[in-house]
C-alpha cells in the first residue's frame, strides 16, 4: 500500500471523526443505540488506524535497512575514489622517476 493511499485513508478517517465530534458539539441528543453504533465505528476506525500505523512502521524499517545498505555502499565507493587518487599520485611519481632515470641513462651513454 503506497503512502498516497495511506494519506487518503487517514484524511477520510479524520473527516469521519470531525463529523462525529461536530455532532457532539452541537448537542444533538442520541440514544444508547446510536452511542453503541458510534463506539463500534470508532473502534473500527482505531483498528484501521492501527493497521495503517503498522504498515507505515514496516515501510519505515525497510527504508532504514535500505539506507544502511546504501550508506555502506557509499563508504566503499569513497574508499575506491581515495585509492584511485593514491594510485594516480604514485603513477605521476613513477613517471617523474622514469624521466630522471632516462636522463641519467642518456648522460651515461653520451659520456
Amino acid at each position: 500500500m503506497g503512502i498516497e493511499a495511506l494519506i487518503a485513508a487517514l484524511i477520510g478517517v479524520a473527516g469521519t471523526l470531525g463529523a462525529f465530534l461536530e455532532g457532539k458539539r452541537r448537542g444533538k441528543s442520541q440514544d444508547l443505540a446510536d452511542n453503541a453504533s458510534e463506539v463500534a465505528i470508532l473502534q473500527g476506525t482505531m483498528t484501521t488506524l492501527q493497521g495503517f500505523m503498522a504498515e507505515l512502521e514496516k515501510q519505515l524499517k525497510a527504508k532504514d535497512v535500505l539506507i544502511a545498505e546504501l550508506y555502506g555502499r557509499v563508504q566503499v565507493l569513497e574508499g575506491l575514489v581515495t585509492q584511485k587518487a593514491d594510485v594516480e599520485a604514485v603513477q605521476r611519481e613513477v613517471e617523474g622517476v622514469r624521466e630522471v632515470v632516462d636522463r641519467i641513462a642518456r648522460a651515461v651513454c653520451d659520456a
